[in-house]
């Protein structure tokens, strides 16, 4: 059976990260109402809440907006959470607004890297170096309402069935970059946030 996106769900534009000692929580602050994305410090597990955690003394978690989870990348030993920071309105396309990724921040979910053997944490040293330089990278586009990895033709001729496909569904295997598949699996694979959760 083909899933389907409910008309009325959407990509959430506007969210809150909170960051705590042991997990980020992801707060959609757009005026959806949903569920929030837990994210574990340990090993990176997912998990929907239906309230941000209290804070505490000891449990005081750095807040931040972000516009969109991009998705986690699993290097050697640790796994990394990439978020859009910052987004830049550059046009539209079928009437639909059009944002170029001015800033990433990439999250480490690494707790877990503590008990690794020194060669392994120096590889994932030097992996997380490479993130940290793709944080800077800018030229990457997205849409919350519509593909941008398809032409204006080939939208045309999709089928009515196609067209109320999940948008991460939709998108052109070849314009799906590799990294953002890579990226975008665990998120992708997880029962219950893939409509909300994931960027086209």
């Amino acid at each position: 059976m083909m899933e389907t996106a409910e008309p009325a769900q959407k990509l959430y534009t506007r969210m809150r990260l909170w960051e705590y000692p042991d997990e980020y929580v992801i707060e959609p602050i757009d005026g959806s109402h949903g569920s929030s994305l837990s994210v574990s410090r340990v090993d990176g597990s997912m998990k929907l809440i239906d309230e941000v955690p209290e804070c505490s003394s000891i449990r005081v978690p750095k807040i931040r907006t972000i516009f969109g989870v991009v998705g986690m990348l699993k290097l050697v030993a640790g796994s990394y959470l990439i978020t859009i920071t910052e987004r830049e309105c550059v046009g539209s396309y079928l009437g639909h607004p059009i944002y170029k990724v001015a800033s990433l921040k990439v999250f480490p979910c690494d707790h877990s890297l503590k008990n690794s053997p020194v060669e392994q944490k120096k590889v994932e040293s030097e992996f997380f170096g490479l993130l940290q330089v793709a944080e800077r990278t800018t030229g990457l586009f997205f849409s919350y309402d519509t593909n941008i990895t398809l032409r204006a033709q080939r939208l045309h001729d999709l089928g009515d069935e196609s067209k109320l496909l999940p948008l991460w569904r939709q998108s052109n295997g070849k314009a799906f970059p590799c990294l953002n598949k890579c990226c975008g699996r665990q998120i992708l694979g997880f029962s219950g946030t893939i409509t909300c959760w994931s960027c086209s």
